[in-house]
């Protein structure tokens, strides 16, 4: 071969070489870009068919029993009631039976599945047909699709919206269907299914549930009724907060001095933090002739009070409650022994014993910061071994008024054998 040749050969070995390294470098870059791909994928993964998931803000767990790219199909895990097919007319059609009223009305405000009305995609299911973005039963058909592990269910049979020879066809506890069917009038357990749309929802692997995607700005206006509070979006609200508010409700209960601190306030929240709202702090102040400062410490002593939630500025409710004082009794006082004094009638009290209206011990303080003083009086002034004494207490801070043998209000009397 001439060198020239030679050369030409080099320079066209270089170049398949050098095309060689670009088609595996580009090789590379697609595989790296595919792995990513793969890896962006796995993040959003469906769940797989027969696994258990949940939905944001719905009490209940689902089979997932279908996928396609646009939908995913869950079928209920548990009955949400017990329901005759039809108790209307006997009809054994599922489009003209009380069931599928029912089953459709979940989407209702107020019901089960309302918080996710606008995640349901629109089903066309066939024999018989359902249309619509509704839940619905299963058909004998459908329900033959999916496993008997996922069909059983312990605690009760269930509907199928197939007629039957004689009502409805069912499902037995046992997971087996039965197409002869029963009576419609008969109650058994309904257990819906629904599709929702994937551009609706993101599915959240680590905890299975299917979170709402909103792309909506919740914007509130709050309403007070007594001591209600209701939180209203803007009309159109994807998880119907327009139709079906947040709510809270501040209740007070009447207490009895017990020496510890007020416990009777509770909010009562329905979807409150669901809707991203913060729950509030009760702030209790004095009401009447009871002074207490406005504080978020719950007070101990007997008086009227009032509880209060502040929301926004200006949005408040308020409850009224009275701290009732404690009734208690002398149980048992000890006098000291004393030197006989001419016309000397009084004797001191070592100790004093309370018990309230149940016979439980009830403590209360002497010297400083004292709930009490106490006196005592020997019957007559002579010396004797064993004498009557008159104990009468009188409660400090007291709202309640006694009277006991003539003495004066607010004083608690007693008599006793002492020395």
């Amino acid at each position: 071969m001439q060198r020239e040749d030679v050369k030409n050969v080099q320079k066209k070995a270089a170049l398949w070489r050098g095309m060689l390294a670009l088609v595996i470098t580009f090789g590379l870059m697609a595989g790296l870009l595919s792995g990513r791909s793969m890896t962006a994928s796995a993040a959003n993964a469906d769940p797989a068919i027969g696994e258990t998931v949940k939905i944001e803000r719905v009490d209940a767990e689902w089979y997932v029993i279908g996928i396609s790219s646009e939908t995913v199909t869950l079928f209920a895990k548990k009955s949400f009631a017990d329901k005759s097919f039809n108790d209307k007319n006997g009809a054994r059609a599922y489009q003209d039976s009380t069931i599928k009223t029912f089953v459709e009305g979940l989407v209702s405000p107020g019901q089960p599945l309302a918080r996710i009305k606008n995640a349901l995609a629109t089903v066309h299911v066939k024999e018989p047909d359902v249309s619509g973005a509704v839940p619905y039963l299963l058909s004998v058909q459908e329900a033959n699709k999916v496993s008997e592990e996922m069909r059983k269910d312990s605690d009760s049979s269930w509907w199928l919206r197939s007629s039957a020879f004689l009502g409805a066809a069912f499902m037995r506890e046992d997971g087996k269907i039965d197409v002869s069917g029963n009576g419609v009038a008969l109650t058994r357990g309904v257990r819906p299914a629904l599709q929702l749309k994937k551009s609706a929802v993101k599915y959240v692997p680590e905890t299975k549930t299917f979170s709402l995607l909103m792309g909506h700005q919740h914007h509130f206006t709050y309403t007070v009724n007594g001591h209600t509070i209701t939180a209203k979006c803007d009309p159109g609200c994807p998880v119907s907060y327009d139709t079906q508010p947040a709510v809270l409700t501040l209740r007070t209960e009447n207490g009895t001095y017990n020496g510890h601190a007020y416990t009777g306030a509770v909010i009562n929240a329905t979807d409150w933090t669901a809707a991203g709202l913060t729950l509030p702090v009760i702030e209790y102040a004095g009401r009447g002739s009871t002074a207490y400062a406005a504080s978020r410490t719950a007070p101990t002593d007997a008086g009227t009070y009032t509880a209060g939630i502040t929301v926004n500025p200006g949005v408040s409710a308020k409850a009224a409650f009275t701290i009732n004082p404690k009734e208690v009794f002398i149980h048992y006082a000890t006098p000291r022994n004393r030197e006989y004094a001419k016309g000397d009638k009084t004797i001191a009290i070592s100790a004093v014993e309370f018990r309230d209206r149940d016979g439980n011990p009830v403590s209360l303080k002497r010297g400083k910061n004292a709930d009490y003083t106490v006196t005592g009086e020997m019957n007559t002034d002579t010396a004797d071994p064993d004498k009557v004494v008159q104990v009468a207490v009188t409660l400090l801070n007291s709202q309640q008024e006694g009277d006991c043998d003539g003495e004066e209000p607010r004083q608690l009397c007693d008599l006793c054998d002492g020395q």
